[in-house]
């Protein structure tokens, strides 16, 4: 194993991208109008789970970029 550089340090990203950030919000969207659409009564962590989600994303998306 070897030593990373500065060059090679600074090209290494683990945070997604804004394109990532944009999917995976509409998906939770459509997730949360398909079970409305179909009648899903979901328990009151559902809505909750779902917000914490697209929050978690987003916020590491912001972190990464500031």
């Amino acid at each position: 194993m070897r030593e990373l550089t500065m060059m090679e340090v600074e090209n290494v990203a683990g945070a997604p991208s804004q394109s990532d950030v944009i999917q995976t919000n509409l998906t939770i969207i459509g997730i949360g109008a398909a079970a409305i659409f179909a009648g899903f009564t979901a328990p009151a962590w559902g809505p909750v789970a779902l917000i914490v989600v697209s929050v978690a994303v987003t916020g590491t998306y912001i972190s990464e970029r500031l």
